[in-house]
C-alpha cells in the first residue's frame, strides 16, 4: 500500500471516528432531554393532581365551619332533651336517634380532618421536590458559568446591582475607583441587611400589598443627593427583594432568572436552557 493511500485510509477512519463519537454524544443528549423531559412532566403531573385534589378539599373544608355547628346544635338538643323529656321510651328513642347523628357527624368531621392532613403532606412533599430540584438546577448553572447571552442565570435576590456603582466610583473617584466601589456596596450591604432599616410603605393593592418607597427616610433621600438617582434605586430594588425573598435573614439568596425577560424563571425553563445549552457545547467541542 502506498504512503499516500494509506494517508487517506487513516483520515477515513479518523472521520469515522468522529462520526461515530458525533452520534453517541447525539444519542446521549436525546436521552438525557428525555429524562429531564418525563422529569418536568412528572413535577407538572403532579402539580395538576394536587391542585384538582385541593380544590375538591377546599370545597369540603367551605362546609367544615356548617359541620361543627351542626355538632354543636346535636350536643346541645340531647342535653336539653335529657333534662325535659324524663324517662319515656320515645325520649329514649329521641336521644338514641341524636346520638347515632351525633357519631355520624363526628366521624365525618374526623375523616375530613385525617384528608385534609394526608393533602397538607402530600403538598409539602411536592413543593420539598421541586425546591430541591430547584437547587440542584442552580448549581449546575453555577458551575457551568453563564455569559451575556445565557438565558437564565442565576441572580442573587437582594444583592446590589454593580454597574450603578461602578459608573458613579469610576467618574468621581477616577484611578482609586475599586476600592471605594468595594467599600461603599460592604456599606450599603451592611444597610440592606440590617432588618431595623425599613424604608417603605405598606400599601393596599387588589388582593395583595405592595412596598411604597418612603420619601422621607433620611439615608435614601441622602444617598440619591449624594451619589444619583440610578445608584438610590439599586438600593430600593435590592431592598424589595431581599424583603420578598428573605425578609427574616436579610441575606442574599439564589434564584434562577430569565435575564431576557427580567424575571424569575420557571424549574421547566431553566431544564430545557441546560439541556439546549449542553448539547451546543457538546457540538462545539466535536
Amino acid at each position: 500500500m502506498s504512503l499516500k493511500r494509506k494517508k487517506l485510509e487513516e483520515e477515513k477512519k479518523r472521520v469515522y471516528s468522529r462520526r461515530e463519537n458525533l452520534q453517541r454524544a447525539n444519542a446521549l443528549q436525546r436521552t438525557q432531554e428525555e429524562k429531564q423531559r418525563l422529569l418536568i412532566e412528572k413535577h407538572e403531573k403532579q402539580k395538576r393532581d394536587l391542585s384538582i385534589e385541593l380544590h375538591q378539599q377546599a370545597k369540603k373544608l367551605a362546609d367544615r365551619q356548617k359541620l361543627e355547628s351542626e355538632i354543636e346544635r346535636l350536643e346541645s338538643l340531647i342535653e336539653t332533651i335529657k333534662v325535659k323529656d324524663g324517662s319515656s321510651l320515645d325520649h329514649f328513642k329521641k336521644i338514641e336517634d341524636l346520638q347515632n347523628d351525633l357519631k355520624d357527624k363526628n366521624d365525618e368531621m374526623e375523616s375530613l380532618q385525617d384528608m385534609n392532613q394526608q393533602l397538607m403532606n402530600k403538598e409539602r412533599q411536592a413543593n420539598d421536590e421541586l425546591q430541591e430540584a430547584r437547587k440542584t438546577v442552580i448549581q449546575i448553572l453555577d458551575s457551568n458559568g453563564t455569559t451575556a447571552n445565557s438565558e437564565v442565570v442565576v441572580k442573587r435576590m437582594g444583592a446590589l446591582a454593580d454597574k450603578p456603582w461602578v459608573d458613579f466610583c469610576k467618574t468621581k473617584y477616577k484611578e482609586d475607583w475599586e476600592d471605594k466601589y468595594s467599600e461603599l456596596q460592604s456599606l450599603w450591604m451592611s444597610h440592606i441587611s440590617d432588618s431595623n432599616w425599613y424604608p417603605f410603605r405598606v400599601v393596599e393593592k387588589g388582593r395583595g400589598h405592595e412596598h411604597i418607597v418612603d420619601e422621607s427616610d433620611e439615608k435614601l433621600r441622602d444617598l440619591r443627593n449624594e451619589m444619583g438617582y440610578e445608584v438610590c434605586m439599586s438600593v430600593v430594588e435590592a431592598l424589595k427583594e431581599i424583603i420578598e425573598y428573605n425578609g427574616s435573614g436579610r441575606y442574599p439568596v439564589p434564584e434562577l432568572w430569565h435575564a431576557k425577560e427580567r424575571r424569575p424563571a420557571t424549574l421547566r425553563e431553566a431544564i430545557l436552557y441546560l439541556c439546549r445549552n449542553s448539547k451546543r457545547r457538546k457540538v462545539a467541542r466535536t
